[in-house]
């Protein structure tokens, strides 16, 4: 979207789910009330909280001041995240949208440092990624922020493609400043009843971003609590999820002129391997051949297509022979090569 006379004041949605965080959103919406950019409201979706979340999101209200900013939309019953995100798109009225969980926090100067990159050139880009710290008391999990590999301020389609398929720019929705408009356009909502709704809400604008801008600075802290997914013992939920999630991206990539690109293939064939290892390192390695069997029930190219479209390059070569070939073989042949490469990826 073209701009002749850009306004620095930019107003910011804060979409915020809320469900039995009491202990947490406190620190959320203090972190939010001390941000140096004002022009900001907050959506606060109740998702059916059955603990005092609401009544401390009130008495924050008057503690900080913000009667005159934040509205709350109240579900019936708990409905989940991606609900109460499309909840808050739906009720928002500003130019960017602005994810944030109810038990993190995001630094003083987050906001307004993601709206200085949100125009640039005279151009109000479709999204702005900041990067992120990780508060883990335990020590436990490890995550990494690699927005640091990117040496530019703004990334044109090819360049962000790239590097969303390199894992370079992290498929998670919160701290990402996105236009409501690109959303409202291209129908980026969020999935209902999925469980890492964000994965398949973050490929899907990758299917339409064509600039975005980057802040190489922490502007997002994520607080590790409990029950991850690796101790959850629900982890059937989570394995079906996958399931559904790479079938439905294999789908998406073979019916759109991404398929051409070597970075997406690259992307594609490593979220398999990426649910396998879950699999394996869960304790779950039998459910490697139901998500065998999803893999092979969805289109992908054959060594032979593979090898006309993206041989000429050497390190594609190489990972057509290590990755591809088990889908030339039978079932079983299939199954255990495919249960090697991705063990393999464990040491």
């Amino acid at each position: 979207m073209e701009i002749e006379n850009y306004n620095q004041e930019m107003k910011v949605s804060i979409i915020i789910p809320i469900y039995n965080v009491e202990k947490y959103i406190e620190g959320c919406i203090a972190s939010v009330a001390n941000q140096t950019y004002k022009d900001y409201e907050i959506i606060a979706v109740n998702d059916g909280c059955t603990d005092s979340s609401m009544e401390v999101l009130k008495a924050c209200t008057e503690k900080y001041n913000l009667k005159d900013k934040i509205r709350i939309i109240n579900h019936d019953s708990n409905r989940g995240p991606s609900a109460a995100r499309n909840a808050g798109i739906k009720n928002s009225s500003a130019e960017y949208l602005y994810f944030l969980d109810s038990d993190d926090m995001i630094t003083p100067d987050c906001i307004e440092k993601l709206v200085g990159q949100a125009v640039q050139n005279g151009v109000c880009v479709d999204m702005v990624v900041g990067g992120y710290r990780v508060d883990d008391p335990r020590g436990t999990h490890l995550y990494v922020c690699e927005l640091a590999k990117i040496e530019k301020s703004l990334l044109n389609r090819k360049e962000f493609i790239r590097a969303y398929c390199k894992d370079i720019i992290y498929p998670m929705a919160v701290n990402k400043l996105t236009r409501r408009d690109f959303v409202l356009k291209h129908g980026v909502y969020f999935e209902e009843g999925l469980l890492h709704e964000d994965l398949m809400w973050s490929f899907q604008a990758m299917l339409h971003i064509n600039k975005i801008g980057i802040v190489n600075e922490d502007t997002y802290i994520y607080c590790i609590r409990e029950n991850s997914i690796q101790t959850s013992p629900g982890f059937m939920k989570h394995f079906e999820a996958y399931c559904y999630i790479i079938g439905k991206m294999a789908d998406i990539i073979f019916s759109s002129p991404l398929r051409r690109n070597r970075h997406v293939y690259n992307f594609l064939e490593t979220e398999k391997q990426r649910y396998a290892i879950q699999c394996i390192r869960s304790g779950n390695a039998h459910l490697v051949r139901k998500l065998y069997d999803v893999i092979r029930r969805h289109p992908h190219y054959n060594k032979r297509e593979a090898m006309m479209r993206f041989g000429w390059l050497s390190y594609m070569r190489k990972r057509i022979r290590e990755r591809d070939e088990h889908y030339s073989l039978p079932f079983e042949e299939g199954l255990q090569m495919f249960i090697n490469i991705s063990a393999s990826h464990l040491k």
